[in-house]
């Protein structure tokens, strides 16, 4: 039997307060734009389910302090994800790694060497990406902050050909090498990055990577990941992707009702917001201006975790059941 999401979200954990940007619509516009430009769909049902899935205002939500401007980044950026990874899942070169190995090795090269592609490439995906990161290296020219947000998307490329393998060969991953690849799977590390653009925020990477807002930041990206799993249970045993979604591999591996995987599922991201609220409590003190930023990179991690769960209840379909569910 399928939780319902209504039910999930009323059992979660969440003590933040909620948020919103204030350009939500014209952000919602300019990805719709931006989206279409490319030429994503090739008719106006695929183009009408992806506006119903609402991407957008995740980002509105999870970035409630950005500008007009930034909050297009993140938005576009949302969309751009979530289309890559339906592609993923859905075109043939999803079912073969060592293909999807060697697209994501190019799409890899083009960040780093910043090229810019034309519409005459007839490749939605590489081309709007190449676009969206001049527009995100224009806010954020420092060669070290880019590095490291190219190092994020590596570790998702990975993450992805890893899935894609296990598809591939019918291999059955152990719950604890699942948590340990789910990290990287959801993008969401390389998405927090653009926090500093949006925040307008500096904090080094030596002090991101104290124990405590390192740790903190695992929980984050660990919370919106499997919530997700919470969220798309119901569509991914309709498509019976059984092995890459936490609820159904505890149904499985552990034997029990798809309900008593997800209450533990539950238990366990409850859990990592009580554990951030302890770690909350121990923030290093750091000289004033620091310390600022350090408080607005702490907003970002509560907002991405309320905001999840807002864009779920409030203004996604992408997890909503249908006849032919995708």
């Amino acid at each position: 039997m399928v939780v319902p999401i209504s039910e999930i979200i009323k059992k979660l954990y969440i003590p933040f307060d909620f948020q919103e940007c204030e350009f939500g619509i014209e952000a919602e516009k300019h990805m719709d734009d931006w989206v279409r430009y490319y030429g994503f769909f090739d008719n106006m049902e695929d183009e009408r389910k992806f506006q119903s899935y609402g991407y957008s205002w995740l980002m509105v939500y999870a970035y409630p302090n950005a500008g007009k401007e930034e909050q297009f980044i993140v938005s576009d950026w949302n969309a751009w994800l979530f289309l890559l990874d339906d592609l993923n899942d859905t075109s043939e070169i999803g079912r073969d790694y060592i293909k999807l190995r060697h697209r994501f090795d190019y799409l890899l090269q083009l960040l780093i060497d910043r090229t810019i592609l034309s519409r005459e490439a007839q490749d939605p995906i590489a081309e709007s990406m190449c676009e969206l990161w001049s527009r995100i290296c224009k806010y954020q020219p420092d060669v070290q902050w880019q590095g490291q947000f190219i190092n994020g998307m590596k570790g998702y490329f990975d993450a992805c050909v890893w899935e894609s393998r296990n598809r591939q060969f019918q291999i059955i991953p152990s719950q604890e090498d699942y948590i340990r690849n789910r990290h990287f799977s959801g993008a969401v590390y390389p998405s927090m990055d653009l926090g500093d653009i949006t925040e307008k925020m500096e904090v080094p990477i030596e002090i991101k990577n104290h124990p405590v807002l390192r740790e903190m930041t695992d929980l984050t990206v660990m919370h919106i990941t499997l919530c997700n799993d919470l969220f798309s249970h119901g569509k991914e045993i309709l498509q019976e992707e059984v092995h890459h979604n936490l609820v159904l591999q505890i149904v499985q591996q552990n034997q029990v009702t798809v309900e008593d995987a997800v209450n533990q599922v539950i238990e366990r991201v409850n859990r990592m917001v009580e554990r951030f609220l302890i770690l909350k409590k121990e923030l290093p003190i750091l000289e004033s201006g620091m310390d600022q930023d350090v408080s607005k990179f702490v907003g970002l991690l509560q907002s991405w975790i309320r905001g999840h769960v807002d864009w779920v209840g409030k203004k996604s379909q992408r997890y909503i059941i249908t006849r032919g569910a995708s």
